[in-house]
């Protein structure tokens, strides 16, 4: 998902709903990768695709996809 296509659709995609009058906060949760190597969990935009300690580019996508609504508040 990218965020800012998220921003410009919700005003259409709640208006004339219960939801009308709520407002969008997203919070982007970091991209984190398995090295297949070494086992160490990293951050994959910090280091560049790479595992920081053996610097390996064989690694599996644990977190940073997701896309999850936390909680709706109205105002």
């Amino acid at each position: 998902m990218i965020p800012k296509y998220i921003e410009a659709c919700y005003p259409a995609a709640v208006d004339g709903t219960s939801l009308q009058d709520t407002k969008l906060e997203i919070e982007i949760l970091p991209g984190n990768g398995l090295c297949k190597k070494c086992n160490k969990v990293f951050n994959i935009i910090e280091n560049s695709s790479k595992c920081p300690n053996c610097e390996s580019k064989d690694w599996e996508l644990l977190s940073g996809k997701e896309f999850m609504i936390k909680e709706i508040v109205a105002y």
